[in-house]
This record gives structure tokens, C-alpha cells and sequence, in this order.
């Protein structure tokens, strides 16, 4: 199951901005932002997180839900000042939790123990 739900989006953009998208898209976005968000973290925490979106990390349910709208950004031409900002926020903010400036509640850190992820 992906961190976020697709009725998710309309709640983080402005409906202008998902209002033409079909629901396949839209879960194909989703799972494209889970994707980067499991790449970026996975040498912190076990990922993936849950498979159910309530019980995701609030914060990671939220990236995801922002950051399936990159695709759709990335072809438009006239992308708004606010987007771009809003996105770029967004993949600060995974990086800091990569980096470990972030840490997400509840949620156990993998260690390592001689080369052993446990």
C-alpha cells in the first residue's frame, strides 16, 4: 500500500493542479514519490514504512502526497513560483531526514553493527 492516498493530493494542491488527473495517474505518481522516499531514507529506517497510509509517519504521508505532483510539475512550462518552492521544501525535507537533522517519531532507526543492517 503507498504512504499516501490519492484523495491526498486535492488536500496538499490546489485542485487547478490535479483536477484533469485520472486515478491511475494519480497512484502511479503516488508510488513514483514512495519510490524516492524509500530510496532516500532506506539507509535509516526499514522501508518500506507500512502499508497502511493512516499508519504512516505523518510527515511521510504527507511527502509523498506532495511529491507525487513532481511528474506533473516537471511537464508543465509554466510552472507556478509557489509550486516550485513548495517542492523544493519537500525534498529538503527528505534529504534532512536522510541526513538525520530529521527525525521521524516513533519510528525505529536502522543500525548497523559491523556491516550488518538489523
Amino acid at each position: 500500500m503507498p504512504y499516501a492516498e490519492p484523495e491526498d493530493l486535492p488536500k496538499i494542491w490546489h485542485k487547478v493542479l490535479t483536477t484533469n488527473l485520472q486515478p491511475s495517474e494519480i497512484t502511479t505518481f503516488i508510488d513514483h514519490a514512495d519510490n524516492l522516499i524509500n530510496a532516500a531514507l532506506a539507509r535509516r529506517y526499514s522501508v518500506p514504512f507500512t502499508g497502511d497510509p493512516n499508519a504512516a509517519p505523518p510527515l511521510i504521508r504527507q511527502l509523498s502526497a506532495t511529491l507525487a505532483l513532481l511528474e506533473v510539475v516537471d511537464r508543465s512550462p509554466a510552472t507556478p513560483e509557489w509550486v516550485l518552492r513548495k517542492i523544493e521544501r519537500a525534498e529538503k525535507l527528505l534529504q534532512m531526514l536522510a541526513d538525520g537533522e530529521l527525525t521521524l517519531p516513533g519510528v525505529t532507526e536502522v543500525t548497523t553493527f559491523n556491516g550488518v543492517r538489523s
